[in-house]
């Protein structure tokens, strides 16, 4: 089966990148979305650099980067549809856009179903006498009754602090990412 890839095409690549396997894959017409730097008027990637430019870095002048893609997602482009929420670099293809959390839908502190509830106090005897509790600030309470929770209080704020991970993500899959450079291989330019 033949392929055809136009020069500019990121794929997504499963095999290992390692020893003579990118001098095979440049062979082919394949770049590795390194970040790397390749000369803007090297007749080998003047195809790329004619389709992509400076839109991936480079110094602006003799040397053109290809993207970037290790470790990141892409993101396909708005293309005026008017759902991307920003903030971005730019709005042409290569801009980048940084991390995010979205907020929660419902905001905690008027969230209805949280409105009447109790907190928990450890470390309050259960027996049915009255006990001095230290609070912060200096002052004290007193704490009488036989239950470890507070009385409902309404609504309020909460602070979620500590837990959750380091980043938010879908689940994802390694892959290495090539882009194609030229529109034939090493092998057939000559013939």
């Amino acid at each position: 089966m033949t392929l055809f890839a136009p020069v500019g095409t990121v794929a997504g690549y499963g095999g290992q990148i390692s020893g003579e396997m990118l001098a095979v894959l440049k062979h082919a017409g394949w770049l590795l979305c390194d970040g790397s730097l390749y000369a803007s008027a090297d007749a080998d990637y003047a195809e790329l650099f004619k389709l992509i430019g400076f839109s991936f870095g480079g110094d602006g002048t003799k040397m053109f980067a290809v993207p970037d893609l290790r470790a990141r997602f892409i993101r396909g482009a708005d293309h005026s549809k008017g759902v991307d929420p920003g903030p971005r670099t730019g709005p042409a293809v290569g801009s980048t856009q940084g991390y995010a959390t979205a907020r929660p839908g419902v905001p905690f502190a008027t969230d209805k179903r949280w409105a009447d509830h109790t907190h928990a106090v450890p470390h309050i005897p259960v027996d049915d006498h009255n006990t001095a509790l230290a609070l912060g600030g200096g002052s004290a309470e007193e704490w009488s009754g036989s239950v470890q929770n507070t009385s409902t209080d309404g609504a309020h704020a909460h602070t979620i602090s500590g837990g959750g991970d380091a980043e938010t993500r879908p689940e994802n899959i390694y892959l290495y990412y090539l882009i194609r450079f030229c529109a034939t291989s090493a092998t057939n330019k000559g013939a």
